[in-house]
């Protein structure tokens, strides 16, 4: 029973990792259309700098009755670009926005990722300890002397009898099979308040 509720925490630890790669992934490649939308928007606006220069030259070389129809296509031109920015500025911050949460949900995943190790790992010290503790229980069934080593292990099983266990303290009427359910249930509030 104790191996599968370590096993499912485990698997939970290993899930929440590759979420998280999954997430820095999905994080980078929006990085990149990060980046090649501000690439775009600079071009664009390269472009528009160098289109309204031409158009410029072309008013100051032609007559005044050009000059008023290539006014015309100039505002045209500019209301077509200036829709083109604004385009491309709402794509930048809908990036931008998207960036934030993934970045969010990577750091809520990175938080789960350590409250699942440190469960993983308190869960651990709880088996060690409960593993010592039969060891010495064993050791002081198997031998019933009244030598020297009998009156060691009995001094070691009551200094674990006397000792906590994972912040419990043992109480002599308590069984063994009692004490490890006891911490059985204390790992699953804690992974259920996770």
């Amino acid at each position: 029973m104790c191996q599968s509720k370590l096993d499912a925490a485990v698997k939970m630890h290993e899930e929440d990792e590759s979420q998280l790669n999954q997430l820095t992934d999905r994080h980078n490649k929006v990085k990149l259309d990060l980046r090649k939308a501000t690439i775009m928007i600079q071009d664009l606006k390269v472009f528009m700098e160098a289109q309204q220069t031409k158009l410029d030259n072309m008013q100051k070389t032609r007559g005044t009755k050009t000059f008023v129809s290539t006014g015309a296509q100039t505002m045209a031109t500019g209301n077509q670009s200036s829709s083109r920015e604004r385009l491309y500025r709402l794509q930048h911050e809908e990036d931008e926005i998207k960036m934030k949460d993934m970045i969010k949900e990577k750091l809520e995943l990175e938080t789960e990722v350590l409250k699942s190790r440190s469960i993983l790992k308190d869960f651990r010290h709880c088996m060690e300890t409960q593993l010592a503790f039969l060891n010495v229980v064993k050791a002081g069934k198997e031998v019933h002397s009244t030598g020297p080593v009998a009156t060691e292990a009995a001094g070691t099983a009551n200094s674990y009898q006397r000792a906590t266990a994972c912040e419990h303290h043992a109480h002599p009427t308590v069984d063994l099979i009692t004490s490890l359910r006891m911490q059985v249930n204390m790992l699953e509030l804690k992974l259920k308040d996770c």
